[in-house]
C-alpha cells in the first residue's frame, strides 16, 4: 500500500492492528475447533448410518483415551510452540503497520515479511487464505454454527479487501528507470500538492526549488508549512497533485520505486527502534544481509560504537518499547547533539542532502536555506545574507529562536 493510504482515519495503524488480530481470531475460531467439531459430528453421523454395531465397537476404545497423556504433553508442547509463534507474528505485523513510514522508507516489506517465516511466500498467504475463506463458506452449510460463519465471513471479506487493494504507489513494481551513476541533481517545479485525508488544506501551490547535486539544503519555516512534505515527495509517499520532481533531469515518477527509495538515507526527528536487538536494527538499513563487518562500521560511522560496546550485552541488547530504557537519550544535551551532529557532518560529504531542522545550529552551515510560507518558497539564501533582510522572515524566525532559547 502506498503510504497515504494509512493516513485515512479507517486505515491507521491501531485499526489494522486491531483488525488484523480480532479478524484472524474470528476466523481462527470457526476453523478451529469449530470445524473440528464439525468434522467429528458428520464422522459419527456417517458411521452410525453405515453400521450402528460398528459404531458401538469404535466407541468401546475411548474410555482407553486416559492412556494418552505422554501424547497430550507432547501436543500442549507444540501448542506452546505455536502459540509463541502467533505472539511473534502478531509482534511483527503490529511493528510493520506501525511503523509503515520507516517501513516504506527501506523498501523492506519483503523484510518484514521474512520475519514471519522466511520460506514463505505471497503465494503461499494467499493460498491460506484462500483456503480459510473455502472453510468458513463450508461451514456456513451448517446452521449450527451460522452465527459464528457470519462473523467468520465478514472477516475475511475484511482481510480480502486490504489484500485485494491494488496500491497506488506500488513498491513491489519492479518497472522504471535505474541509473548506474546518479548525481543527486533534484528539482521541484511548480509543485502544487494537498493531502488525500485534507483535500481542502493546500500545502503548496506552485513551489519551486533546485537543490544542487552534494549540496546541502535546509528547509525552514513554520509548523505545517510543509518542510516534512518536501521529503515525503521526494521518497514517493505521495505524488503532487500537478507539478513534476526530477532527480538527475528524470521525472522520479519513471525510476523503478524501490531503487528510487534505496538511493536515500532518512534520519528522522524520532527514529524507530524495531523489537530487536541493535544488531538487527542496524542491519535493517540494508538490503539482503549485512555483516558484521558492516554493522559496526556502521556504528561507528554513527558514533554509537563505543556506546553499543559499553552496554553489558553490547550488539546483542533488545531495544523496543519495553526492552530497552530511553531516559538517558529521550532528549540531545549539548555534548549528545555534538556528537550526532559530527556523525552527520561526515555522512553528509559529497551527498545531497535535505534538512529539516528546527535548531538553528543545524541550519546556519547549510550551502542554502529556503525559506517556505504559505505553500511557496518566500526566501532563499545562506544564513549569513538571510539574517540581514529587513523584516525578512527567516530573520524573525531566528529572533523568535533567539528569544526561546534565552
Amino acid at each position: 500500500m502506498e503510504v497515504g493510504w494509512f493516513d485515512e482515519p479507517q486505515n491507521s495503524s491501531g485499526v489494522i492492528g486491531a483488525r488484523l488480530s480480532a479478524d484472524a481470531a474470528t476466523i481462527r475460531a470457526l476453523v478451529g475447533d469449530a470445524l473440528a467439531q464439525l468434522v467429528q459430528d458428520l464422522s459419527a453421523r456417517g458411521g452410525t448410518g453405515y453400521s450402528f454395531y460398528r459404531m458401538l465397537a469404535v466407541g468401546a476404545y475411548r474410555p482407553w483415551h486416559g492412556t494418552s497423556d505422554s501424547i497430550k504433553w507432547n501436543c500442549a508442547t507444540q501448542i506452546h510452540d505455536r502459540l509463541q509463534c502467533r505472539r511473534k507474528a502478531s509482534q511483527v505485523a503490529n511493528d510493520a503497520v506501525g511503523t509503515i513510514r520507516t517501513v516504506a522508507s527501506y523498501c523492506a516489506e519483503d523484510k518484514e515479511h521474512g520475519l514471519l517465516r522466511p520460506e514463505n511466500t505471497f503465494s503461499d498467504v494467499f493460498r491460506v487464505f484462500f483456503a480459510l475463506t473455502m472453510a468458513a463458506v463450508a461451514i456456513s452449510q451448517s446452521s449450527t454454527f451460522a452465527p459464528d460463519s457470519s462473523k467468520a465471513k465478514s472477516a475475511t471479506a475484511s482481510i480480502f479487501a486490504i489484500l485485494d487493494r491494488k496500491s497506488d504507489i506500488d513498491p513491489s513494481d519492479e518497472s522504471g528507470t535505474t541509473l548506474e551513476n546518479l548525481r543527486g541533481e533534484i528539482e521541484l517545479r511548480h509543485i502544487s500538492f494537498k493531502y488525500p485525508t485534507r483535500p481542502n488544506v493546500r500545502i503548496f501551490r506552485d513551489l519551486s526549488l533546485t537543490i544542487h547535486s552534494g549540496k546541502t539544503v535546509a528547509l525552514v519555516g513554520e509548523s505545517g508549512s510543509g518542510k516534512s512534505t518536501v521529503v515525503s515527495l521526494l521518497q514517493r509517499f505521495y505524488d503532487p497533485d500537478s507539478g513534476v520532481i526530477t532527480i538527475d533531469g528524470i521525472d522520479i515518477q519513471k525510476f523503478q520505486l524501490k531503487w528510487l527509495r534505496q538511493q536515500m538515507g532518512l534520519v528522522g526527528q524520532e527514529p524507530i527502534l524495531f523489537n530487536e536487538t541493535i544488531r538487527d536494527n542496524i542491519a535493517y538499513g540494508k538490503e539482503g544481509n549485512a555483516t558484521e563487518a558492516e554493522i559496526i562500521a556502521a556504528a561507528e560511522l554513527a558514533n554509537a560504537h563505543k556506546f553499543i560496546s559499553g552496554l553489558q550485552q553490547g550488539y546483542d541488547t533488545m531495544v523496543g518499547d519495553e526492552e530497552f530504557n530511553y531516559e538517558a537519550t529521550s532528549a540531545l544535551d549539548a555534548e549528545s547533539e555534538r556528537v550526532v551532529q559530527d556523525a552527520l557532518d561526515r555522512v553528509m560529504v559529497n551527498r545531497t542532502t535535505v534538512v529539516v531542522a528546527h535548531r538553528l545550529s543545524t541550519i546556519k552551515g547549510a550551502d542554502l536555506i529556503a525559506v517556505v510560507k504559505n505553500g511557496v518558497i518566500v526566501e532563499k539564501g545562506k544564513h549569513d545574507s538571510l539574517i540581514n533582510i529587513k523584516d525578512g522572515f527567516y530573520a524573525s524566525l531566528v529572533a523568535l529562536h533567539m528569544a526561546a532559547s534565552s
